[in-house]
């Protein structure tokens, strides 16, 4: 084992850890951008769902195009060290003893990431540049010595960005209990800086944009900034302010994990309003609603009549007050505790196929009028179309429901608190992220992926036309 051949520093007698590790400090955890005058935009570019961009590590900069990862605080790139068979082929490897800004910390970690990929690092303090000239010194980093990718990674990323779970480093150097005493005292001492510098966002170009035109849906221009960008959701659209989870034992980092109150399943019915009046039929509507899970479309309704789009509850899963949703951009999919995922793709009509791991559906359920996604968070809910979370791939569909994938480190039984929200979720809105404030603020996207509105325990929505041109979500851009 190549572990056996580094040095590690990090020794444990009873729950103490000795002296002679070196914690990285919560200054160099957290992404502190120099104050900017106008909202930059860096590019985001999709490669088989997953948000890829370039930026550079050391000094001289050594080049990366990594994932961008809003789940983990570890930013990587592979290093010179690394004989993992994915390591060999990539050009662009990470030199530490070429780098003069490089300080080693001396040991290893190991990382599983949601989107099935695993890596051991070593853990260093090093320059990241972004753009060119937006410069972050001592910033936490690490050179891959070990790699895996999944089939489905983008095998063009040699790194990853980190820019979430922010405070929690400790999680990554052991998981073991007694370790430190009081984990929530990591988030203290967040400076509050200048707001145009502790404010990122991402979502896809405004649409009033030149590209924007020429390129719809999941193909339109989608960027990370650096500031808020008001042009990048219509100003009718509220902008919906999310509080964090509190720091807890469990919970090591608030960052960016927003209270979930349910999930739920819901059709949509287009209601006609016409001079011949039936008695009977919203009872008869209402029992094809409950009994299929494919919702179709009521016929057109004729000149003469007005129509309107509505929903009704399907499926509605309650959730524990200690549930919560991370927003993962690494995953292509959405990853809930078993027991959520099969009632969901039951409810779907979909099936498990164990040699895929992914449960699959009929591409026809894909079809306009199948129901919505729905994640409760405090006072809005957030709504995701069919051709967001049904993804047709080799001329067949699976959904983007996944279960949650065990850490091979982990011994524990599976945590039924956490939901990833990955790609589906990701992309569908304008997502703005506040440190210092410890917040989320949505809104909907210009490109029209998914919907916001208030609160509906019972699923009752007043719904809006989603675009839907039958672009393959997992392609690259």
């Amino acid at each position: 084992m190549l572990l056996s051949l580094i040095p590690i520093v990090l020794l444990l007698i009873h729950g103490q850890l000795l002296s002679g590790l070196e914690i990285p400090g919560l200054e160099s955890q957290i992404l502190k951008f120099p104050s900017v005058e106008d909202v930059l935009k860096i590019p985001l570019h999709f490669v088989g769902g997953v948000p890829t961009l370039s930026f550079g590590v050391g000094t001289p900069t050594q080049p990366v195009t990594g994932v961008f990862d809003t789940g983990s605080l570890m930013t990587w790139i592979m290093s010179d060290q690394c004989n993992s068979s994915v390591c060999t082929g990539v050009a662009n490897k990470f030199h530490r003893k070429e780098s003069s800004t490089n300080h080693d910390l001396g040991y290893t970690i190991e990382i599983d990431y949601i989107d099935g990929s695993s890596v051991r690092l070593l853990p260093e303090l090093d320059k990241l540049t972004l753009l060119d000239d937006i410069v972050i010194p001592e910033h936490l980093m690490a050179e891959a010595i070990e790699v895996y990718y999944p089939k489905t990674y983008p095998t063009s990323a040699n790194g990853r960005l980190g820019v979430g779970d922010f405070g929690a480093f400790i999680k990554y150097v052991a998981n073991l209990e007694g370790v430190i005493k009081d984990k929530t005292g990591l988030l203290k001492g967040i400076l509050t800086r200048a707001v145009g510098d502790d404010r990122t966002a991402t979502g896809y170009a405004a649409s009033g944009s030149p590209d924007f035109k020429k390129r719809d849906g999941v193909h339109a221009p989608f960027y990370w900034t650096l500031g808020s960008d008001p042009s990048m959701h219509d100003e009718s659209d509220k902008l919906y302010n999310l509080r964090l989870m509190s720091p807890s034992a469990k919970v090591l980092s608030p960052y960016w994990k927003l209270p979930l109150h349910g999930i739920k399943l819901v059709g949509q019915v287009e209601n006609a309003v016409n001079d011949t009046k039936k008695e009977d039929q919203p009872t008869q509507k209402k029992a094809s609603l409950l009994s299929s899970p494919l919702i179709k479309r009521a016929p057109s309704p004729s000149p003469s009549s007005s129509s309107s789009s509505s929903s009704e509850l399907l499926l509605r899963l309650d959730l524990p007050n200690s549930a919560y949703g991370s927003i993962d951009s690494s995953t292509p999919y959405l990853h809930l505790p078993r027991k959520l995922s099969q009632a969901l793709n039951q409810k779907l009509g979909a099936e498990y196929d164990s040699s895929l791991e992914l449960y699959t559906i009929p591409c026809d359920r894909k079809a306009d009028g199948a129901p919505l996604l729905v994640f409760e968070f405090e006072g809005v809910d957030a709504l995701l179309p069919a051709h967001q979370y049904i993804i047709k791939k080799n001329q067949k569909c699976h959904t983007a429901i996944l279960d949650n994938i065990k850490s091979k480190n982990n011994n524990d039984d599976e945590d039924e608190d956490q939901i990833h929200l990955g790609g589906p979720f990701f992309r569908s809105y304008y997502i703005e992220y506040y440190t210092a404030e410890r917040k989320v603020a949505i809104a909907e996207s210009p490109a029209k992926l998914g919907l916001l509105r208030e609160t509906s325990v019972d699923g009752s929505y007043h719904l809006t036309s989603l675009i839907d041109k039958g672009l393959d979500v997992l392609s690259s851009v």
